[in-house]
């Protein structure tokens, strides 16, 4: 059974690593059954004498696994079929959009240039045009805070102004 940390690392990963550590690091000498809790430490009163950065690395790892039990008992929406739903702000799309590439790509690069893509190829046709508006290459949050007006009032009175622009430069009455 392998339980993942906020990072993709197992547990015994995680182990591991800490055997790299200098020799002056408590986290050097502690096994599996002291990060879980097993074994000869299952007895809380063993557990309450480990020191401060062990105690803060096992609660870490374990509110990490408990995070991610939940997280694997809700649905989960592909990020390969998430679009930008007609009524959704893209604020709500980038959002549920982000839950589901962090949920299935473990890579923090990867996550990063994926969502960007995402964002970018599958959000509404409206929302499209503002991001390629953009000049750069926009983050998502950069994207989300140009998206923010779209459907308001405002937006859609700058839309009718851009769209009766040409008529309005017409020559006027008997001009």
């Amino acid at each position: 059974m392998t339980f993942l940390s906020p990072n993709g690392l197992s547990w015994h990963r995680v182990m591991m690593q800490n055997t790299a550590l200098g020799q002056q690091d408590p986290r050097r000498v502690i096994g599996m059954d002291e990060l879980l809790g097993t074994g000869n430490f299952a007895d809380p009163k063993k557990q309450v004498a480990f020191d401060p950065l062990v105690l803060e690395q096992c609660t870490k790892m374990g509110m990490a696994t408990l995070v991610q039990t939940i997280e694997m008992a809700a649905p989960q929406d592909s990020f390969v079929t998430a679009v930008q739903e007609a009524e959704e702000t893209f604020l709500q799309f980038a959002g549920r959009l982000t839950a589901s590439v962090e949920r299935q790509v473990d890579d923090p690069t990867a996550r990063t240039l994926l969502l960007k893509h995402l964002v970018r190829s599958k959000c509404n046709a409206e929302c499209r045009k503002i991001i390629e508006a953009l000049p750069g290459d926009p983050s998502v949050p950069q994207m989300a805070e140009a998206c923010a007006k779209v459907g308001t009032t405002g937006c859609k009175v700058a839309a009718v102004a851009a769209a009766l622009q040409p008529a309005w430069n017409w020559p006027q009455g008997g001009q």
